[in-house]
């Protein structure tokens, strides 16, 4: 056994296994490193063994030498032979590259501290990074990446507890739903009929007719689609992953964002006249299209960024002064329906919702006014029939 190897009892349960990392020239001194192990003894044999095969292949990296910018990079390199979604890996690696690494990567792993922590929330949030403010939302962000990140490392026994479980992360603001009236949506409409943005316009049709997000709406091809009997079915959505890659499609996550759901008729006219047209742009194109059969595609065929999507959809809301963001014609579609007296779980299905619990809970505010209406039904009802009694 090389000097500085062994394990020691520590405790009940709790064992300290050290292992030699040899004469170190410039302090002349062994080094060694050490790890806690709770468990019994054949546990800390076992991680003795561990150490010491990392140590004969050349993969061991001493934890108490390893930076925190060393390991989360270890820790996103993990995340993509764990095959996470390309946008999963990409948003960690954003929060780390961007905000954690540039605030706390110098730091030791095993010297990051809930005081670290806490006090990159506090700066983030008042001073903001290079790129300019930074919301809560995106500090939140972060903490969960950090904290899973760190979870990791607990568990690979490079660190006793996690310094992100002593921390309480910002609370964001949540944003104000906007909702549009049945004449604010036909007025919309009619506005970007007369713009010509043929494109836009059919996506922002699909949103307020089906509910659909928007990264479903791009993902739509026509086998999608029956047109005959009135449905859709979303089966993928369109993800940009970065500014310089070019948009992916991927499945929904749950089962419940997998749907069928029924089409108007006007949005199965829109539809209609929208694939003519781009029937007419594939033979313009020539042997350049890229035939991806996408319902709403680029002028070549190509898949739609959908940031373009939004930015265009500002652009015009801007100019005519509509309040809803994108994300609002989703809520729109919800409001309405509930106003018409739909079923919450029939909300729930059309909106891919994982219950109608959590539709309740996001359009609570629009369900007073119906109960009231229901109410004053229910007394019309019991009246008539007195009267004809």
């Amino acid at each position: 056994m090389s000097k500085g190897d062994g394990i020691r009892k520590r405790g009940n349960n709790t064992w300290e296994v050290r292992v030699s990392l040899g004469w170190d020239e410039r302090t002349s001194r062994y080094r060694r490193t050490q790890a806690t192990v709770h468990g019994t003894r054949a546990d800390a044999e076992r991680k003795r063994r561990e150490l010491l095969v990392a140590l004969d292949k050349g993969v061991f990296v001493d934890p108490s030498r390893q930076s925190l910018a060393e390991y989360l990079e270890d820790w996103l390199k993990f995340c993509e032979q764990k095959r996470l979604s390309p946008s999963t890996v990409e948003g960690y690696s954003g929060s780390c590259h961007r905000y954690i690494i540039p605030a706390l990567g110098s730091l030791p792993l095993q010297k990051v501290t809930p005081a670290h922590i806490e006090r990159f929330y506090t700066d983030t949030l008042e001073k903001g990074s290079g790129r300019g403010p930074v919301s809560e939302r995106t500090v939140l962000h972060a903490h969960r990446v950090l904290h899973a990140a760190l979870r990791r490392a607990v568990r690979l026994r490079l660190l006793a507890a996690n310094p992100c479980e002593a921390v309480e992360p910002p609370r964001p603001k949540k944003s104000e739903m906007k909702a549009l009236s049945e004449a604010e949506v036909v007025s919309m409409m009619s506005l970007l009929e007369a713009e010509g943005d043929e494109l836009l316009y059919g996506v922002v049709v699909t949103a307020v007719m089906t509910g659909l997000r928007r990264g479903e709406i791009l993902g739509l091809k026509w086998t999608d689609i029956d047109l005959a009997g009135g449905t859709l079915t979303v089966r993928r959505s369109l993800l940009k992953i970065s500014k310089e890659k070019e948009p992916i499609l991927k499945e929904p996550k749950t089962a419940r964002s997998r749907r069928t759901i029924s089409l108007p008729r006007r949005a199965v006219d829109e539809l209609r006249t929208h694939k003519t047209k781009q029937a007419r742009e594939r033979l313009m194109c020539g042997a350049g299209y890229r035939d991806e059969d996408l319902v709403f595609a680029g002028p070549d065929g190509s898949p739609f960024d959908p940031t373009k999507v939004s930015q265009r959809f500002l652009a015009f809301r801007r100019e005519h002064g509509i309040e809803a963001r994108f994300h609002d014609l989703r809520h729109t579609h919800a409001t309405l329906m509930l106003k018409a007296g739909e079923p919450v779980k029939v909300v729930a299905d059309r909106l891919g919702h994982a219950t109608a619990m959590l539709t309740l809970d996001t359009y609570a505010h629009v369900l007073p006014g119906m109960d009231a209406g229901a109410a004053d039904r229910f007394g019309q009802m019991l009246e008539a029939a007195a009267v004809g009694s």
